[in-house]
C-alpha cells in the first residue's frame, strides 16, 4: 500500500503507511534477523520521498540526516550505501526520480568531476512505470575557488531528441543545497519552462539594480539622521 501510493503520488497516505511500515519492521527485526532489520533503512528513504512529495522538506532533511548517520556506521545494507531515491514525482507523462549521493563537496573544486544529485527523467509505459531514459539532471559541482555558488545544473541526454544538452548555467546552488528550489527547477525544466540564459542575466541584472537602490537609499537615510 505505501509503495502504491507513492507511485501514484498520494504522499498523505505513502507518508501514513510507510511510518506505520517502519514501526512493525523495528518490532520485528528482533525477531526476524538482520536481513529482515535492513528493510528499516528501505523504508526511510520511502519516508523522505513522501516528505519531499509533500513539500516537507525540513522534516525530510531530518530523515536524510538519519540515513547519513547510518552509511558512516556502515549500516546501510548494499543499494543504499551509496546513494539514495529522495525525491519521485510525475509531469505530464513523465516520471521524475531523484537520487542524492553520500559523498560530500571535495573541498579542492578541480580534483575531480563530482555529482552530488541526479534526476532521472523517464517516459512512461501505460501502467505509469518507466520506458526509456530521456535525460538526467545532475546537480555538478563547479569548478571555481571563488564562486559565487559551489553546484551547477547540467543536463544530459539519453534517448531524448532535438533536446539542448550542457550546462544550464541560469541554475545554481550552494553548497548546503536548497532542495525545494532544486525541485521547483526540476519541475520548470521538464514541464518546458526553462528559463533561457537571458532571462537569467536579465533576472540578476533586475537583482543588482535592487540592491543597490536599498543601498543608495539606507545611505541617504543615514546621512539624514546624522543632520
Amino acid at each position: 500500500m505505501e509503495e502504491t501510493n507513492r507511485y501514484q503520488q498520494d504522499y498523505d497516505k505513502s507518508l501514513v503507511y510507510g511510518l506505520a511500515a517502519l514501526g512493525d519492521i523495528r518490532k520485528g527485526r528482533f525477531m526476524f534477523g538482520e536481513k529482515f532489520a535492513k528493510r528499516e533503512y528501505f523504508m526511510m528513504k520511502n519516508i523522505i520521498v513522501s516528505h519531499f512529495g509533500l513539500g516537507n522538506f525540513e522534516e525530510g532533511k531530518k530523515w536524510k540526516e538519519k540515513m547519513y548517520a547510518a552509511q558512516k556506521e556502515n549500516k546501510l545494507p548494499e543499494g543504499l550505501d551509496t546513494y539514495f531515491n529522495f525525491d519521485f514525482f510525475k509531469i505530464g507523462d513523465k516520471n521524475v526520480w531523484g537520487y542524492e549521493w553520500f559523498e560530500e563537496l571535495p573541498k579542492n573544486r578541480f580534483s575531480k568531476s563530482f555529482t552530488k544529485v541526479v534526476y532521472y527523467v523517464c517516459t512512461t509505459n501505460p501502467d505509469g512505470s518507466d520506458k526509456d531514459q530521456l535525460y538526467r539532471l545532475h546537480v555538478l559541482m563547479f569548478h571555481s575557488s571563488d564562486s559565487k555558488f559551489d553546484h551547477v545544473l547540467t543536463k544530459r541526454l539519453e534517448t531524448a531528441k532535438n533536446e539542448f544538452s550542457g550546462t544550464l548555467y541560469q541554475y545554481t546552488y550552494q553548497e548546503d543545497i536548497d532542495f525545494k528550489k532544486l525541485q521547483n527547477d526540476v519541475k520548470e525544466i521538464v514541464s518546458g519552462n526553462m528559463k533561457s540564459i537571458e532571462e537569467y542575466l536579465e533576472e540578476q541584472k533586475r537583482k543588482r539594480n535592487l540592491r543597490r537602490k536599498k543601498i543608495k537609499l539606507y545611505n541617504l537615510l543615514y546621512t539624514n539622521s546624522l543632520l
